[in-house]
């Protein structure tokens, strides 16, 4: 257009204009709120905030235990690095960065870890040369690579660095110190002949290959190597890393091989096997568990005029009955310890385990398999704890201390164990609920506590016909009062210390009929006979793609799969696609309706930036504020087919609760029964539990509707798993269970107690 012909946009243009263009503001900030309150500050603040956060988590033993922290705070330190190139403070981003790594790998005890923090020291090291970070970085760097990662060599080139360019800076007394620790490491490995660490036959008819070595300076050694098994023990930042305690298991172990002082030698086996357990204290990792039970139970085998065979013994009893969950083999070692030794030191203990366990065995306990939880609104969350039978339980609900979270749950749960598939710790994003952590405490007792935004009532209750617990919390916000005749008790701010009890021997939970309040399709009496299968992506469209895992193949596996088992079950199933072929997102939900399905299933694989993150996870539509949803429905929603205009409608469609209520319902169904599946066929599979999100593929369908997220093939480990053909049928199995699951709970037509409006239900 020739410049003279332009004209300004007329008021009536701009009128047709800004209504576009505040869509598109608020939903830039609605999608990424984190950004607006973060990514825009100042640099100087961002990094000020982040650092004080960093310090924050530091003190906090709760959390700083925790992967997500640390990971979060790196990557917020990177984000400052990258978003101003002219601030002159960046390399303390990037070395705050490296240190969030570093004190993730102490927790972790992950080498990965370990190796960001390296890589990103280096990098500081390397592009901020002048910076006076410099030789700290270089210097954190090489204490790594020595303690750590066991490369002396790198470590050595990193320190002689530091000599080189940086003499006189203020690191290089402590580079000097350690160049001469490292270098004489190295020498004793170059001169020492490594032995692997085997233990004898039980025949003694191998002999020890090794040099006659003088047997006073084997037992100084031994002094020597005691000495520093306190020294690491003692050591905070080092009593959790793995290197230093298999070093010195491997240096027990050769003197185990090399003396002739009987003494010594099972001693040198006892302190081996230590060192293996403060290790698996620290890892919690099955292997490591079962590698110090087996050189436990060897010192017996080998020495068994010991004074430490019958401690050895106790010893394996315990850690197979309390960390590898085994009460059949702790038993039998305990009943051989008295068999061998029953005049020992430790038979008096023996004894007092096995009557334990003989009376625990008459007692059926219960099992924490699986814990679930679904935020219904932005003001109250709806928890599930599957359990293997009825649990006696006391909860608590308290003001929190000083800061965040403002209320938390403290829910006892008497002679229940915990499954080892339930994570210790989980914190969560844009929701009541702010965290869950799992804490397994004495006399088979299993402590959850919930951290909560905020909280006015909680109730507990059962699920009809089974023994599963649902904790159903409320903030109180625009909540109808109830009658307080009809046995309702609200907590006020004077009433967070009451405690409510149940036991199921003594609590009638069916003292008060009232009427069914569940779901929509339920209360019409609808029945579940067309489901709709739609294997997402296809076609040009390959979705994501990882570790030779392509997201619309696998997809179309298990969505046939699926189908074939549904229909074996009686239902009639109709597909988005049976091809690789290419179909927009509207184009699925329009032939769903043209089927008038009953459900609608899409099939999806995960993937994520961090190569770490695993898991199982269910959607529904409805809106989210969690950053991690709205990544995944971004992703999903990257072909869609609708545009910016047809948002107001979108919105609506959303906010049809009755089938947010439904879809809801049947994604944590389906989510609880998959993990359960899963479990059952030995998969290790993360429960990432149910989600909500504004997916496009489900806007339209005129049914409930779930987004089911198969795993993450961006993970090494799962897309293993994903191209295992058995394992997509488990997948598939767990769907169709799930699925089956939520027609039966429709028809069945169950009576609901609604805990909150009786009188013994255990709300506060």
């Amino acid at each position: 257009m020739p410049l003279n012909k332009y004209r300004p946009p007329t008021m009536s243009k701009l009128a047709i204009l800004m209504p576009p263009l505040l869509i598109c503001v608020l939903a830039l900030s609605f999608f990424w709120p984190t950004y607006a309150e973060s990514a825009l500050a100042p640099t100087p603040a961002r990094y000020s905030q982040a650092k004080a956060k960093f310090t924050a988590l530091s003190k906090n033993p709760a959390k700083n235990k925790l992967r997500e922290p640390w990971e979060q705070l790196a990557k917020e330190f990177l984000a400052i690095y990258q978003a101003d190139a002219k601030w002159p403070n960046r390399p303390a981003a990037l070395f705050r960065a490296a240190e969030a790594y570093e004190e993730l790998a102490k927790h972790a005890v992950n080498n990965q870890d370990a190796k960001k923090a390296t890589a990103y020291y280096e990098k500081l090291a390397s592009q901020h040369k002048s910076s006076p970070l410099a030789d700290d970085a270089l210097y954190r760097a090489a204490k790594i690579h020595a303690l750590w990662l066991r490369d002396e060599q790198g470590a050595l080139e990193l320190l002689g660095t530091i000599k080189k360019k940086y003499a006189k800076g203020d690191m290089l007394t402590d580079a000097l110190s350690l160049e001469k620790t490292v270098q004489a490491s190295l020498a004793n490995k170059q001169q020492a002949k490594v032995v692997k660490p085997l233990i004898l036959p039980k025949d003694d008819s191998q002999k020890d290959s090794q040099p006659n070595i003088s047997q006073e300076r084997v037992g100084r050694y031994y002094e020597l190597c005691k000495t520093k098994m306190q020294e690491i023990a003692n050591d905070r930042s080092r009593s959790c890393w793995r290197q230093p305690w298999e070093n010195l298991e491997n240096e027990f172990l050769r003197i185990y091989k090399r003396a002739k002082n009987q003494t010594i030698a099972s001693g040198a086996l006892y302190r081996a096997a230590q060192c293996r357990y403060n290790l698996a204290k620290c890892s919690q990792l099955k292997a490591d568990y079962q590698r110090t039970v087996e050189i436990f139970q060897s010192i017996p085998e080998t020495f068994p005029q010991s004074a430490l065979a019958d401690d050895a013994l106790f010893n394996a009893a315990q850690i197979l009955a309390e960390k590898l969950d085994d009460k059949r083999q702790s038993q039998k070692v305990l009943t051989e310890l008295l068999r061998r030794y029953p005049k020992g030191d430790m038979a008096s203990n023996a004894r007092s385990e096995l009557k334990s366990m003989t009376a625990a065995a008459g007692k059926k306990h219960v099992q924490l398999q699986l814990l679930s939880w679904d935020s219904i609104d932005k003001n109250k969350v709806k928890i599930t704890l599957e359990l293997t039978g009825q649990a006696e339980y006391t909860a608590k609900l308290v003001e929190a201390k000083k800061g965040k979270p403002k209320k938390q749950l403290f829910l006892d749960l008497n002679d229940t164990y915990i499954a080892q598939s339930i994570r210790k710790g989980v914190v969560i994003r844009g929701s009541l609920l702010q965290g869950i952590f799992v804490e397994k405490k004495q006399n088979r007792q299993t402590l959850l506590r919930f951290d909560l935004r905020d909280a006015k009532r909680f109730d507990i209750s059962r699920q009809p016909q089974s023994n599963n617990l649902v904790v159903t919390i409320d903030a109180g916000k625009n909540v109808q009062p109830m009658d307080e005749r009809q046995g309702n008790n609200v907590a006020t701010s004077k009433d967070f210390e009451s405690v409510a009890t149940t036991s199921p021997r003594t609590t009638n939970y069916n003292t008060r009929k009232v009427r069914n309040v569940g779901g929509l399709a339920s209360q019409l009496g609808l029945s579940i006979n067309t489901i709709f299968i739609d294997a997402g992506h296809g076609g040009k469209d390959p979705g994501t793609y990882h570790h030779n895992i392509v997201e619309r193949l696998v997809t179309l596996d298990v969505a046939k799969t699926l189908g074939r088992l549904l229909e074996n079950s009686g239902f009639r199933v109709v597909y988005s696609r049976t091809t690789d072929r290419f179909l927009t997102l509207s184009q699925r939900t329009l032939a769903a309706n043209m089927a008038k399905a009953d459900l609608f299933i899409s099939i999806h694989v995960n993937s994520h930036e961090n190569p770490e993150v695993t898991g199982f996870e269910t959607y529904y539509l409805d809106l989210s504020r969690s950053p991690a949803a709205a990544r995944v429905a971004a992703w999903e929603n990257a072909g869609s087919d609708r545009r910016l205009g047809d948002l107001q409608k979108v919105l609506a469609e959303i906010m049809l609760t009755a089938r947010v209520d439904e879809s809801s319902r049947l994604a944590i169904d389906i989510q609880r029964v998959t993990i359960s599946r899963l479990k059952r066929g030995g998969s290790p599979a993360r429960n990432n539990g149910v989600k909500s999100a504004p997916f496009h593929v489900l806007i339209g369908a005129q049914m409930p509707a779930v987004l089911v997220e198969l795993g993450y093939c961006s993970n090494p480990n799962e897309a293993a798993m994903l191209a295992n053909a058995e394992y997509r049928e488990l997948l598939a199995k767990g769907l169709a269970e799930g699925i089956m699951a939520y027609r039966d709970r429709l028809t069945k037509q169950h009576t609901v107690e609604n805990s909150l409006t009786t009188s013994k239900s255990g709300a506060i």
